[in-house]
């Protein structure tokens, strides 16, 4: 039956007709503008030979649902090109693009241990063996560690953390991570700070700065997990010397929460922390951090807006015309006009913007959570536009079950207090950043500062995961809900959620009367 199918390693432009078996050891998506741009793929056979794949924006909905990472499939019929660029994902000379003829097949898994995972030797990319357009694998212990920093990258600002990985001949390799990973992999030392930790990156990028070599992660494309279960960690370790396991430790800087207290520093320290009512009483322009429980979602101010997909500008709905010679008619279809592109009627994007009705143990008020931000806590794109958008689709009667899902949560918002908020009274502020880090969040003090050391612990955050002790994997960032052991706000005081809601609605409905209600996200129904 084997026989039936294709190699990778002899697949060409050739022809189209090919037929392959292979696992998906790796998939992300790209998006623009919101929208899923493609979707990549990097694909193992039998054989243990890879290529890599792209399933363009055109035939996406055709392939979208019977792809996922791990999966085994047969493919027939695809084309192939001529591989080039920087980051080669794969050392094979083409890779595939699916067509709207692609035909896609179930069938067994290939070996579980079958994962493509081939790690290079740290003397090959230190001495420039290796060529940087070329993605690579690598595994190493990590030696030294430090703590997370915010610097500028491209105009904005991106977490970094440094890192170094020893071989089991004690070669030592710089590794940085950026981005969101970078938060989560602290995260991940400081739980697993207490063992040796071995670190497996998965399609790492060669950098050269100034004839020094390193590592780092590529956006969206590179994997790293700590002491994964796999083979190749466990042939790892059983190389490392065992005299040297314990001081090699003992010598790094682990992530711990002495290195923590920077962390604290940057966004606790020079950053005030206030309670609602303390950003209320506030008579100034200040950004600052307050930690609230999300008690509703203020579906009467809308919750997305329209904007032009290729600059991201918001629109304005234009719903009547005038015709020539005076006429005048309601045009069932907006006319919409982008203002920087000076296009009408151009390409659509929806854009996430929430007015979240928060509250904490000291007063509430609403927070402006925009789009990028929204997309932190709900991991996925602002639905796509219909072809003509109308009146009745900017005003839905139902939220997102995600969106729904965000009630009861507990966040720390780095918000902006702005002259419009105290001098006209207007209690909706902007929300900057959001924090979702567990330990953080329950690390939120607003006492007087300087804070002293902390040296408090929280197992709670592993939810009694055993895998917690001996791997870690990157999967995101987590959140404190109402249900969570560290106490919200409201618990503190020894309140509940809901009876803090039932006392907001309450005091709305006393100050501003029945006119003027909030739908409440808990009690819509869908539909």
């Amino acid at each position: 039956m084997a026989g039936t199918f294709d190699n990778v390693i002899d697949l060409n432009p050739i022809k189209t007709t090919w037929k392959i078996k292979v696992k998906i050891i790796r998939l992300w998506k790209q998006y623009f503008a919101g929208d899923i741009e493609s979707i990549q793929m990097v694909f193992l056979d039998s054989n243990g030979d890879t290529i890599h794949a792209t399933v363009n924006e055109d035939v996406v909905p055709i392939f979208e649902s019977f792809l996922e990472e791990g999966d085994s499939k047969i493919f027939i019929n695809f084309s192939l090109s001529q591989s080039c660029g920087s980051y080669r994902l794969t050392k094979h000379p083409y890779k595939i693009w699916f067509q709207a003829t692609t035909r896609v097949k179930y069938c067994d898994d290939l070996p579980y241990r079958l994962t493509g995972f081939t790690p290079v030797n740290f003397r090959e990319i230190l001495d420039g063996s290796l060529s940087p357009e070329y993605l690579i694998d690598i595994i190493g212990q990590i030696v030294e560690v430090t703590h997370l920093e915010i610097v500028s990258l491209n105009g904005k600002d991106t977490e970094k953390i440094s890192l170094e990985l020893k071989n089991e001949e004690d070669v030592r390799l710089p590794l940085v991570v950026w981005g969101n990973v970078a938060l989560e992999l602290s995260n991940a030392i400081q739980l697993l700070s207490d063992r040796t930790l071995i670190c497996v990156m998965k399609f790492g990028k060669i950098k050269v700065w100034k004839d020094e070599r390193s590592v780092c992660n590529a956006y969206n494309v590179s994997a790293i997990s700590l002491n994964p279960y796999i083979q190749e960690v466990e042939t790892f370790a059983k190389l490392l010397p065992k005299e040297n396991i314990s001081l090699a430790i003992v010598q790094s800087k682990p992530f711990s929460m002495v290195s923590m207290m920077s962390e604290e520093e940057d966004y606790f320290v020079q950053t005030p922390q206030k309670t609602i009512s303390d950003i209320l009483e506030t008579r100034k322009v200040e950004r600052c951090f307050v930690r609230c429980t999300i008690a509703a979602i203020d579906n009467d101010m809308g919750w997305y807006y329209i904007s032009c997909k290729v600059c991201g500008t918001k629109l304005d709905m234009l719903h009547n015309n005038v015709h020539p010679g005076g006429t005048y008619e309601l045009d069932v279809r907006c006319m919409l006009y982008c203002t920087k592109c000076k296009m009408l009627n151009p390409k659509l994007k929806l854009r996430y913007k929430l007015h979240l009705v928060v509250l904490d143990n000291t007063s509430h008020t609403k927070l402006l959570v925009l789009d990028n931000i929204v997309l932190q806590l709900l991991h996925q794109p602002c639905f796509h536009p219909t072809t003509h958008i109308t009146s009745e689709i900017l005003e839905p009667n139902v939220l997102r079950t995600a969106l729904k899902n965000l009630v009861g949560k507990t966040y720390l918002f780095k918000i902006i207090i702005d002259k419009v908020n105290y001098q006209y009274d207007d209690n909706t502020f902007r929300v900057q950043k959001i924090i979702t880090s567990p330990y953080m969040i329950n690390e939120f003090d607003v006492s007087p500062y300087p804070k002293g050391h902390s040296n408090k612990f929280y197992p709670d955050f592993s939810n009694g995961s055993e895998d917690l002790e001996g791997s870690m994997m990157l999967t995101g960032s987590s959140s404190v809900d109402s249900e969570s052991n560290v106490k919200t706000p409201a618990k503190r005081e020894g309140s509940t959620i809901e009876s803090l809601e039932a006392a907001f609605y309450q005091s709305t409905a006393n100050k501003h009367g029945p006119s003027d209600s909030i739908k409440k996200v808990k009690t819509e129904k869908s539909g």
